[in-house]
């Protein structure tokens, strides 16, 4: 199921807001997600535009079902 930065941040947001400072922000959230595409633990389904964010999905390993 894709993914976006906005939809991370939310969720960082919800689970861990008794331990944040304060909330993470989708261009945060966009940073680390380009870090794990280029470390190869995501995939970039759909890069993103002005209008769009970018869309991610976990990498389908070898041996794993999804």
């Amino acid at each position: 199921e894709p993914f976006g930065p906005h939809a991370v941040a939310a969720e960082a947001n919800r689970r861990f807001k008794a331990h944040l400072r304060e909330p993470v922000g989708p261009r945060t959230a966009s940073d680390v997600l380009r870090r794990l595409v280029r470390e190869g633990e995501l995939e970039l389904v759909q890069k993103g535009k002005a209008n769009h964010e970018a869309l991610y999905r976990r990498r389908v390993r070898g041996g794993d079902s999804q």
